[in-house]
């Protein structure tokens, strides 16, 4: 019989948790769909038991490194997400202790509530270097089983007019194109394009910022890798993002729109007029019955209304997962989600909160592009530069798998193991790994009165 260390064993474990945790988000996320089908379902009761699942899978998987990521990482950093945990773990379940089971359902249930501020424990996973090929693999097979996938939802009689949620992250894939097989690459290509066009008929004009920052940044590795211009390397980075700042402001100032059953053409020129249209502003009621009167109010505007609905100490201290504001720009109904990252932040979490995030985002960005000495730490960190951008206009924190990838390259790209190996140390490190899968029916076989003490 097989006989194995008891640390192989549980990496084992802890790689497979992480897979299914992955996946579970994946699906938690895609099948929110189903509620635009013809027979309307409910699908947040569909996805709220992958969304747990997902998560549980993930959080276990991640505290495994827990005491390696004490012995391993620096003082500063080390307190930094330990706050940052804590603070999350109390943003997430403060809300708990009104007992009300629709509050209760909500905090759990909803990708955007309780769950996303514990995503962040997957940083943890970055101690270990083998993430960055688990993570690869992952991203592949869901890229190509979107692929497989597409003409089914576009097919009657589901005809699904969506962005495909299977495809999220094969713009990212891009980014380490040389480190993946053929298949992986013409997924990664289709699975991007595909992605952007799904988002140019949606109008969701932040993800359109998404994908089309990735895929400069993936050119911009691409030719820094190919012809070795590395005397430009600064000018090549600044103007990559000043030519992102600029699609920021054309591309992605706004919110999101949904168009079901239109032509191409007519989605694409809607999604042309919707470019320069601020739909964060809005207009006010006045008055009632036959006298009531329509008003445009300068100030309702989502942004201030979130400004003047937030007390002091809640600036500080943020309302909790589910906390809300009201907003006269929605004619005065309160809402839970206010359209820009950062503000989303501190109306759960606080100033509290966005200073730990940014107090890890911020160093992981500028070690992973400016100081590492391979362009895998400096995709990783392009991932969160791109995270960063884009939570000005939108990018909520969320329980999904690209909010996931974004705390993921935070902590690679704060690993000094990682950013000090060079591009040929990274290529032979990645090859030896090879598919995750070639040591699947080895662990399959264990018995576990064989496992040695070894690894103890």
């Amino acid at each position: 019989m097989l006989e194995i260390t008891e640390e192989k064993y549980l990496n084992f474990i802890k790689w497979r948790n992480f897979h299914a945790g992955l996946w579970m988000l994946m699906i938690a996320t895609s099948v929110l769909v189903l509620i635009k089908t013809r027979w309307h379902i409910n699908s947040v009761y569909v996805s709220a038991p992958f969304l747990c699942f997902g998560m549980l899978f993930l959080l276990n998987a991640s505290f495994r490194n827990w005491a390696d990521f004490i012995k391993q990482t620096g003082g500063f950093y080390r307190v930094t997400f330990t706050c940052l945990l804590a603070w999350g773990l109390f943003v997430g379940a403060r809300n708990f202790v009104s007992m009300d089971p629709t509050v209760i359902r909500d905090m759990w249930g909803i990708r955007l509530t309780s769950w996303a501020w514990f995503v962040p424990a997957v940083m943890l996973l970055s101690i270990n270097t083998c993430v960055i090929r688990q993570l690869l693999n992952v991203m592949m097979r869901q890229g190509a089983l979107g692929l497989i996938l597409l003409a089914i939802v576009w097919l009657p009689p589901l005809s699904l007019r969506t962005d495909f949620n299977l495809l999220w992250g094969c713009s990212a894939l891009l980014l380490f194109w040389d480190h993946l097989p053929k298949w992986g690459r013409r997924t990664a290509l289709a699975g991007a394009f595909l992605s952007l066009a799904f988002v140019v008929l949606s109008a969701e004009r932040n993800m359109v910022l998404a994908h089309l920052l990735l895929m400069l940044c993936a050119s911009y590795i691409l030719i820094m890798r190919k012809y070795h211009v590395r005397g430009r390397r600064l000018l090549g980075i600044l103007a990559l993002y000043s030519l992102a700042l600029i699609l920021a402001y054309f591309v992605s100032y706004g919110d999101n729109r949904f168009l079901f059953g239109e032509t191409i053409g007519t989605q694409i020129t809607a999604f042309e007029k919707k470019l320069f249209k601020d739909t964060r502003t809005g207009s006010i009621v006045f008055g009632e019955g036959d006298a009531v009167v329509e008003g445009d109010v300068p100030r309702a505007n989502l942004f201030l209304d979130f400004l003047e609905d937030m007390g002091k100490w809640e600036m500080i201290f943020g309302r909790g997962s589910v906390g809300t504001y009201r907003s006269m720009a929605s004619g005065g109904i309160s809402r839970a989600n206010v359209e820009c990252g950062y503000l989303q932040v501190i109306l759960k979490g606080g100033v509290v909160m966005l200073v730990l995030m940014l107090l890890l985002a911020i160093p992981a960005m500028i070690r992973g592009i400016f100081t590492s000495r391979n362009y895998v730490a400096k995709a990783f960190g392009f991932i969160v530069a791109g995270r960063l951008i884009e939570m000005v206009f939108f990018g909520l924190p969320e329980a999904s798998p690209r909010y996931a990838l974004f705390w993921i390259a935070i902590g690679i790209c704060l690993n000094s193991q990682i950013l000090r190996m060079t591009d040929s140390q990274i290529e032979v490190y990645m090859d030896d790994q090879g598919d995750d899968d070639s040591n699947r029916g080895e662990m399959m076989s264990i018995n576990p009165s064989g496992i040695s003490q070894k690894g103890i």
